[in-house]
């Protein structure tokens, strides 16, 4: 107990500043203190990231409609602080919710609040180091060494003509109709995948493959982490490439968890209050068909998805109506990601040779 509050008190003046802007390398700018631990108070992007409400004013003009009660905006209160969070404009910064937490415990009552302060409350995490176990033990590892272990392994490789590279992807036609673009998905073992030369022409990746929950231990959902997720799977998953991969933006139906064991991932974030300025749209599905390599035509499905954006972020007119969120998932952690965040990833290789990701969507 000591040792927590001494620190907090080491940890306060390094965050003192309640408008510093911790959007960035939290890590760097705010030390070992930016990163919270579960169950203590003090500092950490769940505190200084919002400044303290002002005291209210009289109003100038009519006050926008409260939140309802079933949107995330309504809960938006740091759960260890309790304080409210603050205005858009405060201190010339936007609301964060984005939190860190590392050491996290595995009592009896650290999952049940893990669950209270992310997933009930519509707030994103970084879980740092949530997965080391299995990735130092994957750190070593040569793509031979990943073949031996896991080439068997039945995947589902998405091959796309390289200039699109993404499972799913809005594509706008010169007619001006818009569709979602998918990626041709060719059943293989693991070896084959890794083995075969690259075309230059196109992108291949394992992405969204099922896997199995008893599988490999290295691709199980980290204990610490089970009687939250657990009860609820609906669908375990394997990401592995051997080059740079993107995932375009859209959202999930279902909350999620993203364990990253080899290689990083740049993720964009993009609050759910503020969805309706991406313009998502049902959009029709249609797949690529891959003929050979690097050669692909395309053939229109009965299907049709409604979670993918068709705004572009970069548009200013765009960026100036959403609230967006970066980070790094560097190996070995973890990202806690509730229902209709949208998300954009970019995939990086490693010194490895590939990038090994699993993820879960549960209800």
């Amino acid at each position: 107990m000591l040792a927590a509050w001494l620190h907090v008190l080491a940890c306060m003046p390094h965050c003192s500043n309640l408008c510093a802007e911790l959007n960035g390398d939290v890590v760097a700018e705010c030390g070992d203190c930016a990163i919270e631990v579960v169950g203590r108070r003090g500092c950490g992007p769940h505190s200084a990231d919002f400044p303290e409400a002002p005291a209210p004013k009289a109003p100038k003009a009519p006050e926008a409609p409260a939140p309802k009660a079933d949107s995330p905006a309504a809960w938006r209160m740091d759960p260890i602080s309790m304080r409210p969070v603050a205005a858009p404009d405060t201190c010339g910064v936007r609301p964060k919710v984005l939190r860190y937490i590392s050491n996290f415990g595995r009592g009896r009552r650290a999952q049940p609040r893990l669950w209270s302060e992310t997933y009930a409350v519509s707030t994103p995490a970084v879980l740092k180091g949530i997965a080391a176990d299995a990735s130092n033990e994957m750190r070593s590892w040569s793509i031979e060494d990943l073949d031996e272990r896991w080439g068997s392994m039945d995947v589902r490789v998405s091959y796309a003509p390289a200039e699109y590279g993404s499972l799913r992807r809005p594509v706008r036609e010169r007619s001006g109709k818009t569709h979602l673009m998918g990626a041709a998905r060719v059943p293989q073992n693991l070896s084959t995948f890794l083995r075969a030369a690259r075309h230059p022409n196109e992108t291949a990746a394992i992405q969204q493959s099922h896997v199995h929950s008893g599988s490999d231990p290295l691709l199980a959902i980290p204990y610490s982490l089970r009687r939250i997720v657990k009860p609820g799977l609906e669908s375990l998953n394997m990401w592995l490439c051997t080059e740079t991969t993107r995932t375009s933006l859209h959202f999930d139906a279902d909350d999620g968890i993203l364990i990253q064991l080899v290689g990083r991932k740049h993720v964009t974030l993009v609050d759910p209050d503020t969805l309706e300025a991406l313009a998502p749209q049902e959009l029709k599905l249609v797949n690529w068909v891959r003929l050979s390599p690097g050669n692909f035509t395309s053939e229109g499905t009965d299907g049709a998805q409604a979670n993918f954006a068709l705004a572009d972020l970069s548009d200013p007119s765009v960026s100036g109506k959403v609230r967006v969120h970066t980070l790094w998932l560097e190996e070995g952690d973890g990202l806690i990601l509730p229902s209709n965040w949208s998300h954009y990833v970019m995939t990086y290789g490693s010194t490895h040779g590939f990038n090994v990701a699993v993820n879960g969507w549960f209800k």
